[in-house]
């Protein structure tokens, strides 16, 4: 579809190394089909409204796009949400979530809670000593989640495997 278009193809291109995304780079072709699917209109909209709701920079929302160029296509209600929960309840600052645009296209029920829920657990008894990286948490595969921060403390902290479980049916465990 988009061949049949040159014109079209050409300011696309256009608009896309505009926003940060270079034509040499990996995410070139990501950002192109996305693009596509809007018109200028709501892709302005869509620009204003990530600028608001992450406090950021043109220069900020150039690299979240050149870095993520599937948040143009999440809805702004699933970013809205994700921001205000890494903001409010992880304690983020907008700047480390922009540096990280992965930390918007993970769920916040399936993934985000869950683990902020055991990592908030093993602080709060003083089993993670040093600063961990959430985005690291988040980041890693569900295997070496549990290989890292559930099976270590199985025995010292009873329940912190069955309240990720809750979390993750998103029943969010108050105490341990």
């Amino acid at each position: 579809m988009l061949l049949a278009q040159p014109q079209r193809v050409k300011e696309i291109a256009a608009r896309a190394e505009e926003l940060g995304v270079p034509r040499n780079s990996v995410n070139f072709k990501h950002v192109m089909p996305i693009l596509y699917s809007l018109n200028a209109g709501r892709l302005n909209a869509k620009l204003s409204f990530l600028k608001k709701v992450m406090g950021c920079s043109e220069a900020d929302l150039g690299n979240l796009v050149r870095k993520m160029p599937a948040v143009l296509s999440r809805s702004e209600s699933k970013i809205g949400r994700a921001v205000e929960f890494l903001k409010a309840e992880v304690g983020l600052e907008p700047s480390y979530i922009f540096h990280r645009p992965a930390l918007l296209g993970y769920s916040i029920e399936g993934r985000l809670m869950p683990r902020h829920c055991v990592l908030r657990i093993l602080k709060a008894k003083g089993f993670l000593s040093k600063e961990i990286s959430f985005y690291y948490a988040v980041n890693i595969t569900e295997e070496s989640f549990l290989e890292k921060f559930l099976l270590p403390y199985n025995k010292s902290v009873p329940g912190l495997i069955e309240a990720y479980a809750a979390a993750c049916r998103d029943q969010v465990a108050t105490e341990l």
